[in-house]
């Protein structure tokens, strides 16, 4: 479900790239990455066009991120989930993803 909304955040925004209308949301960092899977700064919205270029890694992510932001993802995605989840959020992975969900829901609005 919290995936379904990730690509609903797409609606209405423009491509990154192009400027086209986004018909998809393109995770930075893989979705394999918890911390960061349902984290919206590690969204970048895209037409399928320019999607496929940065999966087929014709295009650079880094290009096309804020400083800030790329540095950001780049610290996030090394950090353990589990430490994450312990000593930083002080929650369980079910208590977490509620948490994505809820923020989730309040930028599909």
């Amino acid at each position: 479900m919290l995936d379904k909304m990730v690509q609903e955040l797409s609606h209405g925004k423009r491509c990154r790239v192009c400027n086209g209308i986004a018909t998809e949301t393109h995770h930075i960092i893989p979705r394999a990455n918890y911390i960061l899977r349902y984290d919206p700064k590690n969204f970048m919205y895209l037409c399928h066009s320019c999607h496929q270029k940065f999966t087929d890694e014709k295009l650079s992510e880094e290009d096309y991120c804020s400083r800030e932001v790329w540095n950001y993802l780049q610290t996030m995605r090394w950090v353990d989930f589990k430490d994450f989840l312990l000593f930083e959020k002080g929650m369980t992975k079910d208590e977490f993803l509620r948490d994505c969900k809820k923020r989730l829901k309040e930028l599909v609005k």
